[in-house]
């Protein structure tokens, strides 16, 4: 039976700062959804990424602009302050990422490797209470869920992640 070394507090509320801004990253994603459906739903369509929705919620904005119905419009807009008030606690979660990311030596050191960067670093750092508990880079990748998978494009892209796991593992073990 292997047992999990407890988790300090700063490192769980760490845990839970990126849960919370993933959940809120969902929300986010479900709400520009709805916002393009509903108006595609009239006709409205505008191209894929952040700077198609901000022109949905223009066009939503413009009270000269008569193809949505006053009753739709009204919702559409509050999805869009909905939206604005999502990507607002987003962006104040990346920053306490960042403020914890630079209080820790070995998050610092973690950044450095190629393919992983402040977010990522922090998330290794509070997840893994003792990294000694991993005897490679291999079971690492394995405990965060990456497997090989021979003869497929997956089993290049998790050879290479399971390289960046044995470089993790190697900096966060050394002092």
């Amino acid at each position: 039976m292997r047992f999990v070394p407890t988790k300090t507090v700063e490192r769980q509320s760490c845990l839970m700062l990126h849960r919370a801004r993933h959940l809120f990253i969902r929300q986010q994603t479900a709400l520009i959804n709805s916002i393009r459906a509903y108006l595609a739903e009239f006709g409205i369509v505008a191209p894929v990424g952040r700077r198609g929705v901000e022109q949905l919620l223009e066009i939503v904005a413009d009270r000269a602009d008569y193809r949505l119905p006053g009753v739709a419009r009204a919702c559409v807009a509050a999805l869009g302050s909905q939206l604005r008030a999502l990507k607002a606690q987003i962006l104040e979660f990346d920053r306490r990422i960042i403020a914890w990311h630079r209080s820790s030596e070995t998050n610092e050191r973690l950044d450095a490797i190629p393919g992983v960067g402040p977010t990522l670093a922090t998330a290794l750092v509070a997840g893994i209470a003792d990294p000694k508990a991993f005897r490679s880079g291999r079971d690492f990748s394995a405990w965060v869920g990456l497997v090989e998978v021979e003869r497929t494009s997956l089993a290049v892209s998790a050879s290479k992640a399971t390289a960046i796991c044995a470089a993790c593992l190697q900096l966060a073990r050394s002092p």
